[in-house]
């Protein structure tokens, strides 16, 4: 039996991730023939960039004279959170359905099944995904298969072709005694909308007041609002393909893997490199399905964009040949990340509103400006 990730876990992967015969026993369910249902199955574990663009991009490419597959993403949450968004929902610059939408509205119409659970188990032998799902969470174990695929009091078990890994990372407070009870994570929306709460008072401090906030973790997150994460110890080594070692139709990425660009080093934990690992991921799952050659990843850094509060951003791309900062750079900032939205419906809803709210500033720029001569 071969084992994933047992150190610090992968969010959606606790308390293991098993991969062995084991894992179908415990589910009790049989794993339907892809002859028999026409299409094959593809399971993507993780909602965050790297898993959710795989899905859509696995539900939008051509398949040939193939049948497409069915494609069902599974995760904890039922929100994706775009990350690099996160601090302005915090400082009330961006609404929760702008960051943090809901995946059965994000997926409606896209050819991706949501199950929302927690995967325990993968069994790579019998090609099962087994997965707890929230109102099972506190049911027992074991009992008879019934015809949804769930045992009674036990798992819902999803069978596959290929399967995509991306659980992502966790909030650690690395072992700093005191950290637990004293300190803020900042990976979620629940997190997002905590530090806002607590920083809500301080901002009603009287004139003059002494406010002290610590930020730890030097991260593009940690410089907007104080954040450290960390991935699994102990990750699935991965190919150049994304392909985990040994099994060619188990692919993963992001933080959960263990990777190199076929290039030379491995890329960085950010979300433009689980979006471009992404491309590939569904790309040579595809290709382990149709038996077509799959494509080495290759990593290119695009640039970094941060948000320095307010309407104060840098933005460093093209090798460093495009450097903004101000006004302009957190506006350039915005309309790029609007149109890296996951769908097309959420990309035109939040540019319209980043786009409206853009309006309102500049025009109560021209305001006050208009206002300050007057008064000369």
């Amino acid at each position: 039996m071969m084992h994933f990730g047992l150190g610090i876990l992968p969010a959606a992967l606790k308390p293991a991730l098993r991969v062995g015969p084991a894992a179908a026993r415990a589910g009790g369910v049989m794993r339907a023939s892809v002859e028999s249902l026409g299409r094959p199955d593809v399971v993507v574990v993780g909602g965050g960039f790297g898993g959710l663009y795989t899905a859509l991009r696995l539900a939008n490419l051509g398949w040939e004279e193939a049948e497409p597959p069915r494609v069902t993403l599974v995760d904890r949450s039922d929100r994706f959170v775009f990350l690099p968004m996160l601090y302005e929902v915090t400082t009330g610059q961006a609404s929760c359905w702008e960051v943090a939408p809901r995946f059965e509205e994000l997926l409606a119409g896209s050819g991706v099944e949501f199950v929302q659970g927690e995967a325990i188990s993968l069994d790579a032998e019998a090609q099962l995904l087994s997965v707890r799902r929230p109102e099972e969470a506190t049911a027992g174990e074991g009992g008879a298969a019934n015809s949804s695929g769930t045992t009674a009091g036990g798992p819902l078990a999803l069978p596959y072709d290929a399967a995509v890994l991306a659980p992502g990372a966790v909030p650690s407070f690395g072992g700093v005694k005191g950290a637990a009870e004293h300190a803020l994570p900042f990976y979620s929306l629940d997190d997002a909308l905590a530090l806002r709460e607590t920083l809500l008072p301080l901002s009603r401090a009287p004139a003059g007041a002494k406010i002290s906030v610590a930020v730890i973790g030097g991260s593009f997150v940690g410089a907007g609002a104080g954040s450290q994460r960390v991935c699994c110890w102990q990750q699935p080594r991965t190919e150049r393909y994304l392909s985990v070692d040994g099994l060619p139709h188990v692919h993963c990425l992001g933080d959960a893997a263990c990777s190199a660009d076929s290039k030379g080093p491995a890329p960085p934990s950010t979300a433009q490199a689980a979006m471009q690992q992404a491309d590939y991921a569904a790309w040579n799952t595809r290709a382990a399905l149709l038996g077509s050659p799959p494509l080495p990843f290759r990593y290119t850094n695009l640039g970094e964009m941060l948000s320095l509060g307010g309407e104060d951003g840098a933005v460093s791309a093209l090798a460093g040949l495009v450097q903004l900062r101000g006004p302009l750079a957190s506006l350039s900032r915005k309309a790029v990340y609007a149109a890296r939205m996951p769908t097309p419906a959420q990309a035109a809803r939040v540019g319209a509103s980043w786009a409206f709210d853009a309006a309102l500033g500049a025009a109560a720029l021209v305001a006050r400006g208009a206002g300050g001569a007057a008064g000369k």
